[in-house]
């Protein structure tokens, strides 16, 4: 179990003058993602403590939150709901860590409200996920201009994608992760891939990186927040339909068809089928390869998941 972060009322009372927002009233912890504390303050603002040191050697770590930073002030104007950047620090005068803190959006994520929705509200929301994720995918290179340093860089997007896929591809033959029947397939769809798929260079948008029902707010039926861009980069934007075939782990009553309208997508070309396929297959292998090197503090959820989300795109895509 993930310790709790410790940080006490003097602290708190130290960030909130250091950014301007008034005196304490009431912290407590919220639930977080895998690696960062989270603290909702006085019912008004969330703040986020960076505690990523083990992942020294994943590329773009160490510019997580500045990443989210400065698309807190950039996707709004583009029609995308998130909160708002009230303060980053990464000074270490208050504390050791970097942080953020970002206004608070009252409602419930998606992962926990979908369930409790209606079949026609749950058609709405698929709906409104697709057209929530096209306006991010909008976002094109050049407008990230002069932050490259946070985002990545475009030239020859598809031939480093093909060699970090190639690593997670051989320790699994390796390591046996799947049957021969399955294995043969991640390596004709990849085969596909880098045989019939072009370079790239002139789709690449900025892409989420983590885009599931987690990272998604809901209030009365409606999408009004998504959150944690620590991830987003320049890169295929289809790469964010990874976890599509297990329904963005939203189960049963999410609907693909009103999704993939919402996004634009309702008759993928076969181009556009390979890149998704090969996407979500990577999205399997990779969670399964980072519980075993336990790069994140993953278990046997993620394993079995990896394995649904490559048996199901298989299934989907042949």
């Amino acid at each position: 179990m993930k310790k709790q972060y410790p940080i006490d009322s003097d602290t708190i009372i130290k960030i909130l003058h250091r950014h301007n927002l008034g005196e304490l009233k009431s912290f407590n912890p919220i639930k977080a993602g895998l690696i960062n504390p989270a603290f909702l303050i006085n019912d008004s603002y969330v703040l986020r403590i960076d505690k990523s040191e083990h992942l020294k050697n994943v590329p773009g770590h160490e510019t997580r939150f500045e990443r989210e930073a400065f698309l807190y002030k950039l996707l709004p104007q583009k029609g995308v709901p998130t909160p708002t950047c009230l303060g980053f620090d990464s000074s270490g005068e208050i504390i050791p860590e970097k942080y953020i803190i970002v206004s608070y959006i009252k409602g419930n994520s998606l992962s926990n409200g979908f369930k409790n929705c209606n079949k026609k509200t749950k058609q709405i929301l698929s709906f409104q996920m697709g057209q929530l994720l096209k306006k991010i995918h909008d976002v094109l290179p050049e407008e990230l201009s002069g932050s490259s340093n946070l985002f990545g860089h475009s030239t020859d997007w598809k031939k480093r994608y093909e060699k970090e896929f190639s690593i997670y591809l051989n320790t699994a033959i390796k390591d046996k992760y799947f049957n021969w029947r399955v294995e043969r397939e991640i390596k004709e769809t990849f085969e596909k891939f880098q045989r019939q798929i072009p370079n790239l260079s002139n789709k690449l948008r900025l892409v989420h990186g983590d885009f599931s029902a987690g990272n998604i707010q809901i209030d009365n039926g409606k999408i009004v927040g998504v959150f944690d861009f620590e991830w987003s980069h320049i890169g295929d934007p289809l790469w964010d339909l990874q976890k599509l075939p297990i329904n963005f782990q939203l189960r049963d009553g999410f609907s693909r068809e009103d999704f993939l309208k919402g996004y634009g997508l309702e008759h993928p070309t076969e181009e556009e089928q390979i890149r998704i396929k090969m996407y979500c297959l990577h999205q399997g292998i990779w969670e399964i390869w980072a519980t075993k090197t336990q790069l994140f503090p993953f278990g046997g959820k993620e394993i079995a998941e990896g394995h649904q989300l490559v048996n199901t795109a298989i299934a989907l895509w042949n």
